[in-house]
Parts: structure tokens; C-alpha cells; sequence
């Protein structure tokens, strides 16, 4: 995402990677992700890179094993956005115990729940999972949206933040992790986060 969101900068940046002690996959992914090579002082395309959106699209989307207990919350069918929200809003409050960032993670869940009623094809649902030291939100609906896999990394509109199109973009400033999972019903956006970051 370097790449994409610093294409019109003026800036040159170089990565180094020590072959020597990094893991291999760390290597081919340094390969894969960076436009040119620095060989004996010289500076070189790289024939290996991929194009930003090739490589996303092509990367495995993590298990979250926390999903196959059952959830602290789930409703399917949400009839409206308003009261699914403040059932969201109450739920984050029982597992995230510091107020401002369990506001900010409801924001932008609230955000995706808008994101699925305004744009994706009912019925609308959501679950919650938490433990000690995670919590997760999916929301689900049977649309199949959010085909660019670049999808908000950068506002929908541009720096005209006026026009709408930063839910997804906050939710990804907000959560830990936000996943796109497509699926046979539908597409599922999943927000993940650490309860304790740090530890």
C-alpha cells in the first residue's frame, strides 16, 4: 500500500533487507511488493515485483479461530440500521473496556453496517466474538461489493472527504484488521482488533 498512497509524493525510499537472518517468505514478499533493486550501487527494475492490487488480491485472507466458538452477539436479518447499531454500540461496550477506542471501533462498525444497507442486497447481519484478548465483528450481506482489493486503503473520493466514502477507509485506521471475505451468500467484511495492543 506504500506504493499506492505515496505514488504522487516526491519522495524516493529505500528498504533494506538482510537475506542473511530474514525468513524466506519475508524476502519473496519484499520482491514481490518493491518497483526496483539496488545491485552493486545501481539502481534496477525489478522483475519480480507485482502491481499493488495483483498482490492483494492474491494473498491469503487469515482464520480467525476465535470465529468458530459461539458469538457473544448475532443477529440475522437486521430489519433497520438504526437499532442494529445501538444493539452493536452496547455489545462492544460489555468486551472493550476503555470508552473512547470502544467509540471509535463502534464508529466504524457503524460505518460497515451503513456500507451493507446502502449498498449491498439484504438481508443484513452481524456477529460479535470476544475473549480476553480479542474482539471481532463481521458484517454480512448478500451483495458482492468491494471488488477493487484496494478498496479503502485511501477515502473513495479522494481527498474530498465532503462527498462521502471513508467507512471503509475508517474502519481501517480504527480496527486492527478488516477483511473483505467473499463468499457463495455474500460478502462478509470482518474487524478484528487486539483488546490489550502491546501485549
Amino acid at each position: 500500500m506504500v506504493n499506492v498512497l505515496l505514488a504522487r509524493s516526491p519522495i524516493d525510499a529505500m528498504c533494506v533487507y538482510d537475506r542473511q537472518v530474514l525468513p524466506t517468505e519475508v524476502v519473496d514478499s519484499a520482491l514481490a511488493t518493491h518497483p526496483g533493486l539496488v545491485g552493486g550501487g545501481v539502481l534496477q527494475v525489478n522483475p519480480a515485483f507485482q502491481e499493488p492490487a495483483a498482490y492483494l488480491a492474491q494473498l491469503p485472507l487469515p482464520r480467525e479461530v476465535l470465529e468458530d466458538t459461539p458469538p457473544l452477539f448475532a443477529v440475522e436479518s437486521a430489519r433497520a440500521l438504526a437499532p442494529l447499531r445501538h444493539q452493536l454500540a452496547a455489545v462492544l461496550a460489555t468486551c472493550v473496556l476503555d470508552r473512547d477506542r470502544g467509540e471509535d471501533m463502534h464508529l466504524a462498525v457503524s460505518e460497515i453496517a451503513a456500507n451493507a444497507f446502502r449498498h449491498g442486497v439484504p438481508p443484513v447481519s452481524a456477529r460479535v466474538w470476544a475473549d480476553e484478548g480479542r474482539v471481532i465483528c463481521t458484517i454480512s450481506d448478500r451483495g458482492t461489493g468491494y471488488r477493487d482489493p484496494l478498496a479503502g486503503f485511501q477515502p473513495a473520493h479522494g481527498a474530498d472527504l465532503s462527498r462521502g466514502g471513508m467507512g471503509l477507509w475508517l474502519a481501517r485506521k480504527l480496527w486492527d484488521h478488516v477483511d473483505l471475505v467473499p463468499g457463495p451468500g455474500g460478502l462478509t467484511v470482518r474487524l478484528s482488533s487486539a483488546l490489550h495492543p502491546g501485549r
